[in-house]
């Protein structure tokens, strides 16, 4: 591989998305299975543009059964391009183990027809941000070939294709292996490959902390959902995580696609096309912010689902079709449109207002009832001032008022006339992902302080995130992602 280009960007793809996708850790006893991120880059794109966007060219996803069989288990990581590209693919999983002269990795590659050859690229990501990569492409047309970690040289820097002594990195922590796909190079190649049983035994005892075998059922998406929904086996989950994705989705397989932390947004890239087409039963949207502007049109519909007559009494295989719950939609035009003959579950989501879904924004059997009532919270002022990120001085104790929440009551420029009686929970949540959850307390709508926070704290910067779930008696809930700031006290010194 020669593409300076392309090992910025996938340095840039691991570094992003394992440190986000990071598993909690697991006893070094128990082999761990970490879900995967899988990624494709158009090489143009990037080149002329200088941002990633998906291949048209090139495509990643797990196959069952493959008629070739796998070298373990039943699953196999696909990747395919019937053409001649120079776009890219590539998957990637969070590990946590040292680098020693003991440390064995090895994966399995299987090269169909005539191209681009597997095993290809393994990339390691270290603690400290640094990335090295190894090329050794030994594979040979319809046979599976193991590449080790062991029996590998010429590791190299990719971000500036330097050549690198893997001894150099000894006893650095490394946080994520990924496997890459493709030939950036001029002309490209076609691709046909299989990726299989990725294994990494830390200290070479014969026992695997991690493997990446067979499909875990969960697939983390970072960057691309659709490339989230090609890249699944049906039945899987997609756990999306917070950002703003711009793109159409069809959704064409049993899946359930949740937010993996508050509401990640997702708008059109075509605003004349639906924003998520279901083709498929069994389909689940759960905790997604769903926006399409303010503008109504015919076209302006959030969620439609039409199977085309592909689904028939006989042929359901549950009682719940469709469920969207704990949703946001942010539209102007038609929020849900069924066109099939079966019921579409959506309670608990958010239409824009404490009424419910505004007159002609549903069409087709949907239930809907209840409703989320209020759009979110947010920090109360403060002697008439907003509130965006409280502040907080230094060695305050426990107990010390931080700021109060209230229920957000203007919604777009309308006022919304809640419920003066409603009760509402608030709780921390996802304390794996945000830590300083454990140095704060809620008490009512009271954020308080649960530790003494150090401004010179070496381990933290002056900025906190908690993660905060606000539930009413309807069961509806709410997610929000908060900051506070520490401030510096000139402390005497004795």
């Amino acid at each position: 591989m020669n593409n300076k280009s392309l090992m910025k960007v996938f340095s840039l793809f691991l570094v992003v998305a394992l440190l986000a996708a990071a598993l909690p850790l697991q006893a070094k006893a128990q082999t761990s299975s970490p879900n995967p991120t899988f990624l494709t880059v158009d090489m143009t794109t990037y080149n002329d543009e200088g941002y990633i966007a998906p291949s048209e060219e090139i495509s990643i996803k797990w196959e069952r059964n493959p008629i070739m069989g796998a070298k373990s288990g039943r699953d196999v990581i696909h990747v395919e391009a019937p053409v001649a590209t120079i776009d890219y693919a590539a998957v990637g999983i969070p590990v946590n183990i040292k680098l020693t002269e003991d440390t064995e990795i090895s994966y399995w590659g299987y090269t169909k027809s005539v191209g681009e050859l597997a095993p290809d690229e393994i990339y390691l990501v270290f603690e400290n941000g640094e990335v090295i990569a190894n090329t050794d492409p030994q594979g040979e047309v319809g046979e599976w070939f193991e590449w080790t970690l062991s029996d590998s040289d010429a590791w190299f820097d990719p971000m500036d294709l330097s050549l690198v002594d893997i001894e150099d990195y000894y006893n650095q922590m490394v946080i994520g292996v990924a496997l890459g796909v493709g030939a950036p190079q001029s002309g490209g190649n076609i691709v046909d490959v299989y990726l299989d049983n990725l294994k990494i035994d830390a200290d070479g005892d014969g026992t695997n902390e991690y493997v990446l075998d067979d499909d875990t059922g969960t697939i983390e998406v970072l960057f691309n959902i659709q490339e989230g929904i090609d890249a699944a086996l049906p039945g899987d989950t997609l756990n999306i995580w917070p950002a703003g994705f711009v793109e159409n989705l069809t959704i064409d397989k049993p899946l359930t696609l949740k937010a993996a932390a508050l509401q990640p947004q997702i708008e059109p890239l075509d605003s004349t096309q639906p924003l998520i087409t279901i083709t498929s039963q069994d389909v689940n949207l759960v905790g997604l912010t769903l926006w399409y502007g303010y503008t109504p049109s015919e076209a302006s519909v959030a969620v439609l689902v039409d199977t085309e007559g592909l689904l028939t009494p006989d042929s359901l295989t549950s009682t719940t079709h469709w469920n969207i719950e704990y949703c946001s939609f942010v539209n102007f035009g038609t929020n849900i449109m069924n066109l099939t003959d079966f019921k579409v579950m959506a309670e608990h989501n958010w239409w824009g207002s404490i009424t419910g879904p505004k007159p002609g924004s549903i069409i087709g059997d949907v239930d809907y009832t209840p409703w989320l009532r209020f759009p979110g919270f947010k920090w109360a002022p403060v002697e008439g001032e907003e509130v965006v990120i409280p502040q907080i001085e230094e060695n305050k104790d426990a107990g010390t008022l931080v700021g109060t929440f209230e229920v957000i009551h203007n919604y777009y420029g309308e006022e919304l006339d809640l419920d003066p009686d409603e009760v509402y929970t608030l709780e921390f949540v996802n304390s794996d992902l945000f830590p300083d959850n454990e140095l704060f307390r809620i008490e009512g709508f009271e954020l308080k302080l649960d530790a003494k926070l150090n401004y010179e704290d070496p381990e933290h910067d002056r900025y906190y995130f908690i993660n905060v779930r606000v539930t009413d008696t309807w069961d509806n809930s709410w997610e929000g992602l908060f900051w506070i700031e520490v401030t510096d006290v000139n402390e005497a010194r004795y």
